[in-house]
């Protein structure tokens, strides 16, 4: 065994131990702050201040602990991306659009970082992932009681339970629990003590159920494709014979099967795989045609929009605006003919960012993959370094089929994922970057922290404002509704929703007074 993967860095104990602890509190709570009244393109305020609050937080241990130089590739990729995403913002069709989605990805950029300078050794890696993994079986937990709770009031849809509002629908929830599956299949075929093998085995049974019982055809195609990226990675290491690879790739077919039976069996007890077995066989019967047309005309005419704008792009968050401009018009879609989202994170991060800033986002999949990859078949962690593969090819696999990429709380999970495949320690004494560069680093990280911090603290409030308003205008108290969207505009001058409904309660007073004239 490769004894460096064990020895400890000389970083600052405390502060390795703050990161980590900081970095779960954001990643996990990020999935349980419920955002506000926004379904379709929820707006996380919370989220993004804390996103804030721990990029300041990167900004300080950039400074003092010393970065492994073979993490350095993804993270100055990382950089490079969100660097490019700040520089489409300044052309963007929707600034406000933009700069939402611009601090999500701050507060992602420091979440992988933080993940990376967190680990000073394999048990420290460990115990991380093991708190992930904790983290997305409680959220499905949650899951599973949102659904029993919505089912009991007999309503047909469970879109809009406070969970579910942060994830936008239950296709993108699924993400929580893919990832979460295969980083607990990596640390299960690690475990040596039965206890832990058992509670391991628990979890994974309860994620695959949460899985299933989402419906999302994406993950589980993208299940498969992590399942099989991590039985390459895991039964080729260290197999020299054909007997032994065999041997592996039956025990891992165990790991998997009987799981997957386990929660296959509680759904069918419990009668909550219905949505999964029902979308699945939209598929495959050809009925569910809207869907299949809808993302072939993305890529078709995302291509078209993308070169439209192929340097810059349109700017972070504004797919839904640029993508209008080429979309043809199908009698299929009805009424429903504009498309909101790219259902294909590749495809949007080409629109909103150009051809550079798709090519950046390439590269980083492509490294992390490869780095953790590297790490199955020599290092200390082999079927940890396969899971934290698994999950990137899968979540990647998955993006090309929904997204992703848009919700900060899959944002910060999806980097977390990255962080891990860099994080896994290789160095006895990791050379420290120079004095002058650690601090341009730390500055840059400072300056973009406050800005991030302060646009989420506004958010939240300008969210709660508008709750406010739409209630106050509900109960015919416009008066006092234009007060608070005065106050929210105020905050977020260039949010649209924000204007609208200022302008609609302007107009509502102005016939109400007699002073409106129609023009």
């Amino acid at each position: 065994m490769d004894t460096t993967h064990t020895i400890e860095n000389p970083a600052r104990g405390w502060l390795s131990l703050g990161c980590a602890l900081a970095t779960l509190a954001v990643v996990l709570g990020s999935l349980w702050v419920y955002p506000g009244p926004f379904i379709v393109r929820p707006y996380p305020g919370p989220a993004v201040a804390a996103g804030g609050a721990l990029t300041l937080l990167a900004a300080l241990a950039v400074f003092v602990i010393p970065m492994p130089s073979r993490s350095r590739p993804a993270l100055l990729v990382a950089g490079a991306f969100t660097l490019w995403w700040a520089l489409s913002a300044q052309n963007s069709l929707d600034a406000f659009r933009s700069h939402s989605s611009l601090a999500a990805q701050v507060g992602a950029l420091s979440v992988m970082l933080l993940v990376v300078l967190s680990v000073r050794r394999s048990q420290d890696w460990r115990l991380l992932a093991h708190a992930l993994v904790g983290g997305a079986t409680l959220t499905s937990l949650y899951y599973y009681a949102a659904w029993a709770w919505w089912v009991s009031l007999k309503t047909t849809s469970f879109d809009y339970a406070p969970l579910m509002a942060t994830f936008s629908e239950p296709n993108s929830f699924s993400l929580v629990p893919l990832a979460g599956s295969l980083l607990c299949l990596g640390l299960l075929l690690s475990a040596r003590l039965a206890r832990q093998q058992l509670f391991l085995l628990v979890q994974l049974c309860l994620l695959l159920a949460a899985l299933l019982m989402s419906g999302s055809r994406a993950s589980l195609l993208a299940l498969l494709a992590g399942i099989l990226t991590f039985g390459w990675n895991f039964v080729s290491r260290a197999a020299t014979s054909d007997r032994k690879r065999s041997q592996k790739a039956t025990g891992l077919a165990l790991v998997v099967g009987l799981p997957m039976a386990a929660a296959t069996g509680l759904l069918l007890m419990t009668g909550w795989l219905a949505p999964s077995v029902g979308r699945v066989h939209s598929l495959i019967s050809g009925s569910d045609t809207a869907s299949v047309l809808m993302r072939q005309d993305v890529l078709a005419y995302g291509l078209k929009t993308t070169l439209k704008r192929p340097l810059l792009g349109s700017g972070p968050g504004t797919f839904a605006l640029a993508y209008q401009e080429t979309r043809p018009f199908r009698p299929e879609f009805g009424s429903n003919q504009f498309v909101f989202l790219a259902h294909n994170d590749f495809v949007e991060i080409a629109v909103e960012s150009g051809l550079v800033g798709f090519t950046l986002w390439l590269a980083l999949l492509f490294i992390t993959v490869g780095r953790a990859a590297k790490f199955c078949r020599h290092g200390a962690l082999p079927s940890e370094a396969a899971a934290a593969a698994a999950a990137i090819v899968a979540l990647a696999v998955y993006s090309g089929l929904n997204f992703a990429v848009n919700l900060p709380a899959l944002l910060f999970w999806w980097f977390a994922m990255m962080g891990l495949a860099v994080a896994i320690p290789v160095e006895r004494h990791p050379e420290p970057l120079g004095l002058p560069l650690r601090a341009a680093l730390a500055l840059v990280l400072a300056v973009a922290g406050l800005l991030t911090l302060s646009f989420g603290l506004r958010a939240t409030q300008a969210n709660r404002l508008l709750a406010e308003a739409v209630k106050l205008e509900e109960a015919m108290h416009w008066e006092e509704a234009l007060t608070r969207i005065d106050r929210a505009v105020g905050l977020q001058p260039s949010r649209t929703e924000l204007l609208v409904a200022r302008a609609r309660l302007r107009q509502n007073l102005q016939l109400i007074n007699g002073t409106w004239c129609r023009p």
